[in-house]
């Protein structure tokens, strides 16, 4: 185990709340965890803005990082986290010690979030951001997008509006995919996620290990437990 330290970074319309169990699991099998929530999400709901584009989420996470002098971090990016990941490995590969995609977003250099979606599903998070409020965020989707069902209301109350300019706006990146880190992707496959299997095929294509876990997207609140096991081999 060493001195290992995770980094939960979650996905659109979640905030570190989504890593509750997770984090406590992990602690429990003697890690410190950190699951901060990004820019415009969750408790910082206030920092909403049309200036909050992917640059700026993966500027706070290294921020986060290096106001905390934390290093030999496995960094760990679910769904759209997975873009934040990305960026953060090519500006602060010397604080990593490995990544891990849960169910998560991959983009290549200049693409944005929205590349890895359908045109359809990207029109109508337009259009319903441009009735919500203008266009500066998209309202969060019904929770059983995600697998969230009644018994997870606690969860599905805490989703919050996620800032359009972070899937509209691009990612640069200095370096390949990764940086050069040990890398892992996790499909979760209970249902698979509507449009992951293009994430999974460039996680083949990228050579990186690939686990799976038989439960729905949010893996990290359907199935604590067992994600937080994982984690754990993952690392050892």
């Amino acid at each position: 185990m060493g001195n290992a330290r995770f980094v939960l970074v979650h996905g659109a319309w979640h905030g570190g709340w989504c890593w509750r169990d997770v984090q406590r699991e992990l602690q429990a099998r003697g890690y410190e965890v950190d699951a901060p929530t990004l820019p415009g999400l969750a408790e910082r709901a206030s920092e909403m803005s049309r200036d909050l584009t992917l640059e700026a989420l993966v500027d706070d996470v290294v921020s986060y990082l290096a106001d905390r002098a934390l290093t030999d971090v496995v960094l760990v990016g679910h769904s759209f986290g997975g873009t934040v990941i990305t960026g953060v490995a090519d500006r602060a590969r010397e604080r990593l010690r490995r990544l891990v995609y849960l169910d998560a977003v991959v983009i290549e250099s200049g693409e944005r979030g929205f590349d890895t979606v359908p045109a359809d599903a990207v029109a109508a998070r337009r259009r319903s951001a441009e009735a919500f409020d203008g266009g500066i965020s998209m309202p969060p989707p019904a929770p059983e997008v995600f697998g969230l069902g009644p018994e997870h209301r606690w969860a599905s109350e805490q989703l919050t509006p996620h800032p359009m300019a972070s899937y509209e706006s691009p990612l640069r990146l200095a370096h390949p995919v990764g940086n050069g880190l040990p890398v892992s992707y996790v499909a979760c496959t209970k249902p698979w996620y509507a449009t992951s299997k293009l994430w999974r095929d460039r996680a083949v294509a990228h050579g990186w290990a690939i686990t799976t876990l038989p439960t729905a997207h949010d893996a990290m609140v359907l199935a604590p437990e067992a994600t937080a096991a994982l984690l754990d081999e993952d690392v050892r």
